[in-house]
């Protein structure tokens, strides 16, 4: 056999074999999800964005619960705890109540009273540790307590 004939042959034969390795790799990639192959969504045009943003909002379906009058907290603390972090108010009427509430990692909302009432509390829980927080309004203000077990 001539040496071209066998230089045609390994390239040839390296082209089938590059060819199939990139056939395989397309069929993995599209078997794993959106392939390399895939069109993907449609492109929307600017058009149809902009026709799609002028029209109404949709109508509110859910009723929202009617709060009890003075309800809405007028004065707001935040308290920053090693459990997390507390949202602390008072209404109108001197009661108190917990607005929102944030566990850090590792702990969880626990035992919540969160009012509107004379006083709310809640404890911030993980595996060792405690976190109390009480709350009572004083001269409108939320006055928040703070305990640490663990």
């Amino acid at each position: 056999m001539a040496r071209s004939t066998r230089t045609a042959l390994a390239v040839l034969g390296w082209l089938a074999a590059s060819g199939i390795a990139v056939a395989l790799g397309l069929v993995a990639v599209s078997a794993l999800g959106r392939g390399i192959l895939d069109p993907g969504p449609p492109i929307t045009k600017p058009s149809d964005v902009a026709a799609e943003l002028s029209r109404p909002a949709p109508a509110r379906t859910e009723t929202a619960p009617e709060a009890s009058p003075g309800a809405e907290p007028l004065a707001r603390h935040v308290e920053r705890t090693p459990g997390g972090t507390a949202v602390t108010g008072c209404d109108a009427s001197g009661r108190t109540m917990l607005v929102s509430w944030s566990p850090a990692q590792g702990f969880r909302a626990d035992d919540i009273n969160d009012g509107p009432d004379d006083e709310a509390e809640m404890t911030f829980t993980s595996a060792d540790t405690d976190v109390d927080i009480s709350v009572e309004c004083s001269g409108g203000r939320p006055r928040t307590t703070v305990e640490v077990d663990g």
